[in-house]
C-alpha cells in the first residue's frame, strides 16, 4: 500500500517553476518571492553559517524570513521588478531606508533597512545572475539542458536544503516526510537522465526545455510507503507487545525455548516447602515455584499464538552445532490436533561443496563482520583449517 502524492504541489516543483520563469520573464515579483519563500534557497553566507553552527540554524532562518518580508514590502511599494531588481546599477531609494534595522528578535542592529535589503538583493543575484546568459541562449541541445539544470540546483544550494529538510524530518520522527524529500530528488534526477537520453543532440530553446520539463513533473506522481506499514517490530516472548500485528514470525520455537527451562533459584527446596507448608495456617501458603513457572510458560505460549491477526509463522533451527533439536512440545500438540503443516527448509549451500558465492548470499558487509571475526578467532584458537567452502 502506498500513498500517491502529486508532484505539482511539491515545493521543489514550485521552486523550479519560479526559478525557470525567473530567467524567461526577467525577474517578476511572483518568481522572485516564489524562490525566497520556498525554504529551498538561502544566501551563501547564511548557508555557511548554518553549516558551521547547526544549533543556530532555526534562529538564522527566522531572521532570513523577516528580511524576506522586508524586501517584499520594499519591492511592492516601489515596483522594483524586472531590470530594476536585476541590475545592481539601479539604486533603490525608499522611505525609512536610513533607519536602524530591528531584527526578528526585536533588537536594534548597526545596519540600516536599506543595507539589509540591498545585501539580500545582492546575495540573490550572486546565485542566480551567472546562469542568466545560458538561459537566454537561442538554443541548446538535449544533453546540455539537464546538465545546466543539475549544476544550477547544486550551486544555489537546493540539493543541500532538501538534505537538511530530510534530516530535520528524521529528527522529528516524521519518516514519511523524510522519504518524500528523498524520492523527490531521486525522481527529478531520474527525469533529467531520461531527458538527456531522449533528446540527446536535438536542439531546444530554453522555453521548450522549460515547458517539457514542467509538464512532465506536473503530471507525475510519486508514492510513499507509510512508515507504519513497512516497520518491523522486534520483541521477545517474555516481554511481548500487546498489539497484535497482521503477520508475525516467531524464531526459535524449539523444545529448549518453549517451554523455557527455568533454574530453581529459591533458597528452599521442594522438601523444605512441603515441611513448612504443614505448619502454616489455613490462609497462609508458600508459592510453589515449579507450578508458577509452568503457568507462566502456558501464558507465554498463549501470547505467542495470539501475536498475529492474519498469519503466524513458527520456526526453529533443527541443528544447533552437533545437537539435534525438536519442535516445542506445545506446538507439536497443536500441529497434531489441528493438522497443521510442518515444512522443512534447507539452504542449498549445505549440499554444495563448490559454489560461487555472491554478496547476496551474505548480506551487507558491516552485518557480517562480527560473525566472520568470530570464525577467524575460533579457527586460530583450535589451530584448525577451515573448509574449502569457507
Amino acid at each position: 500500500m502506498t500513498m500517491p502524492l502529486v508532484w505539482a504541489k511539491d515545493p521543489l516543483v514550485l521552486w523550479l517553476e519560479a526559478g525557470l520563469k525567473l530567467y524567461r520573464y526577467r525577474y517578476q515579483l511572483a518568481d522572485i518571492f516564489g524562490i525566497l519563500k520556498s525554504g529551498l534557497w538561502l544566501p551563501a553566507d547564511l548557508r555557511a553559517a548554518i553549516v558551521q553552527n547547526p544549533q543556530d540554524g532555526p534562529a538564522l532562518e527566522e531572521e532570513f524570513k523577516a528580511q524576506v518580508d522586508l524586501l517584499e514590502n520594499v519591492v511592492l511599494a516601489n515596483g522594483y521588478v524586472g531590470y530594476r531588481f536585476a541590475q545592481l546599477s539601479f539604486d533603490w531609494r525608499f522611505d525609512q531606508a536610513d533607519r536602524p534595522y530591528v531584527n526578528a528578535a526585536g533588537q536594534v542592529t548597526d545596519q540600516t533597512y536599506g543595507q539589509v535589503v540591498q545585501a539580500l538583493r545582492e546575495s540573490f543575484l550572486a546565485d542566480f545572475a551567472p546562469y542568466q546568459d545560458l538561459a537566454q541562449a537561442t538554443s541548446f541541445n538535449g544533453q546540455k539542458a539537464p546538465e545546466w539544470l543539475y549544476q544550477w540546483l547544486e550551486e544555489v544550494g537546493v540539493k543541500d536544503r532538501l538534505i537538511a529538510r530530510r534530516d530535520q524530518a528524521i529528527e522529528k520522527g516524521d519518516l514519511a516526510l523524510s522519504r518524500q524529500y528523498e524520492q523527490v530528488w531521486q525522481t527529478l534526477t531520474a527525469s533529467l537522465d531520461e531527458f538527456y537520453q531522449l533528446y540527446g543532440e536535438a536542439e531546444l530553446t530554453f522555453s521548450e526545455f522549460q515547458e517539457l520539463l514542467l509538464t512532465g513533473l506536473n503530471e507525475a506522481t510519486f508514492h510513499i510507503i507509510p512508515p507504519a506499514l513497512d516497520q518491523v517490530m522486534v520483541t521477545s516472548m517474555e516481554s511481548p507487545q500487546v498489539q497484535a500485528y497482521k503477520v508475525c514470525f516467531v524464531l526459535g520455537a524449539d523444545e529448549l525455548t518453549l517451554p523455557k527451562h527455568h533454574q530453581e533459584d529459591s533458597l528452599l527446596s521442594v522438601a523444605n516447602r512441603q515441611s513448612l507448608g504443614e505448619s502454616l495456617l489455613p490462609y497462609q501458603q508458600l508459592r510453589q515455584s515449579s507450578q508458577h513457572n509452568y503457568s507462566l510458560e502456558l501464558l507465554m505460549t498463549q501470547q505467542v499464538l495470539l501475536s498475529a491477526s492474519d498469519r503466524l509463522y513458527l520456526s526453529y533451527v533443527a541443528m544447533k552445532g552437533q545437537q539435534t533439536v525438536k519442535l516445542s512440545p506445545y506446538l507439536q500438540q497443536l500441529a497434531k490436533q489441528f493438522h497443521l503443516p510442518i515444512k522443512t527448509y534447507t539452504h542449498t549451500l549445505i549440499h554444495q561443496n563448490q559454489v560461487k558465492l555472491s554478496r547476496l548470499e551474505f548480506g551487507r558487509y558491516p552485518v557480517q563482520m562480527s560473525p566472520l571475526l568470530q570464525l577467524v578467532h575460533h579457527y586460530s584458537q583450535q589451530k584448525d583449517r577451515p573448509s574449502a567452502l569457507f
